[in-house]
């Protein structure tokens, strides 16, 4: 479309789930020129407190039956995905130090330490106090 400077075209007939919900692409310029390079499908989700203890209370009720092993330490790690879509956004610590009630029940679990990786940025994040180890840096797992 941009190379023959039409302004609206039809999806090919190879293209039979677009057919479906669309008659006709549209494709008009406009007096903004930015410019945007982007390989990803998408980029970081944002984390709220209510999601984070979804993620944890199931685990905090497991942890339960650790109590009556001959345990030191218990610690919880939480992974995020290897992909950006599955991370969280950089720099969580101070998001994650204003989630006081994620602090209230970690300090009534028998977790010793919560850990939060992210895997793409290389970086973990401690409870309590969520302490950062590591730089946050994007870490490719695919090589072009």
């Amino acid at each position: 479309m941009m190379k023959s400077n039409s302004e609206k075209i039809k999806p090919g007939s190879n293209y039979p789930l677009l057919n479906k919900y669309l008659k006709q692409f549209f494709l008009k310029k406009v007096d903004c020129y930015i410019t945007w390079e982007w390989n990803h499908s998408a980029s970081f989700i944002g984390l709220t407190e209510p999601e984070l203890i979804d993620t944890i209370q199931p685990k905090i009720e497991k942890s339960k039956h650790y109590k009556k092993k001959d345990l030191d330490e218990l610690w919880l790690v939480i992974v995020c995905g290897t992909s950006l879509s599955q991370t969280m956004p950089i720099h969580i610590r101070e998001m994650l130090r204003t989630f006081y009630t994620i602090d209230v029940i970690s300090s009534k679990s028998f977790f010793s330490k919560v850990f939060i990786f992210q895997y793409m940025l290389c970086v973990l994040y401690e409870w309590p106090k969520w302490l950062q180890v590591g730089e946050e840096k994007l870490f490719p797992t695919i090589n072009a």
